[in-house]
């Protein structure tokens, strides 16, 4: 119906207003020093100048803003900060010469209520021991990274998935991430 899309359009916009009202409001990290020794000051000035230069290349307040629009239309979002082997440069070179084993960087990134699930029944999150999230990869990226699972891979085609980050969900198969904590 008509009177649908526009209300569909009007909440779009209210969401994107409040999202824009809270941008003016940067998360700020401080790392103070332990001591007043000029190394401890220097070692904190520097860990701050890198966590900065970290935020500004992840672009950190476009993951506080992603975050807050699913809050707000959602109600609750939830934020996962994940090594990504992948991600990140050149293999890293030890002193001796050698490949480092360390390699990749992490990726943050927000899901809503709708596809992360944490362990039912729990009322706290200190007593949370797993977690999984959902998401939609497209059946050729799947493919290239499990090789040994290519005819096991199939589309989500039976199942109706709708995603506000992306809008054509077709040829994708739906991947489960599955988290415990250790005992």
């Amino acid at each position: 119906p008509k009177d649908a899309k526009i209300f569909v359009n009007f909440v779009n916009e209210m969401v994107e207003a409040k999202v824009s009202q809270r941008a003016r409001f940067k998360p700020s990290i401080a790392i103070l020093p332990n001591n007043d020794e000029i190394k401890d000051m220097n070692n904190a000035t520097s860990c701050k100048q890198a966590l900065d230069c970290k935020a500004q290349d992840m672009d950190f307040e476009k993951v506080f803003s992603d975050g807050d629009k699913i809050q707000f239309i959602a109600g609750e979002s939830y934020t996962f900060c994940l090594w990504d082997k992948a991600l990140g440069g050149p293999m890293p070179i030890t002193a001796k010469g050698k490949e480092s084993a360390m390699r990749g960087d992490f990726k943050v990134f927000p899901v809503g209520p709708s596809r992360a699930f944490p362990q039912i029944n729990k009322n706290k999150w200190e007593n949370v021991d797993d977690i999984s999230y959902i998401e939609w990869v497209h059946i050729d990226e799947l493919k290239s990274l499990h090789p040994s699972k290519e005819g096991q891979i199939k589309a989500s085609d039976d199942s109706w998935y709708w995603d506000g980050e992306r809008s054509n969900m077709k040829n994708h198969a739906m991947v489960v991430h599955y988290f415990h904590r250790v005992s």
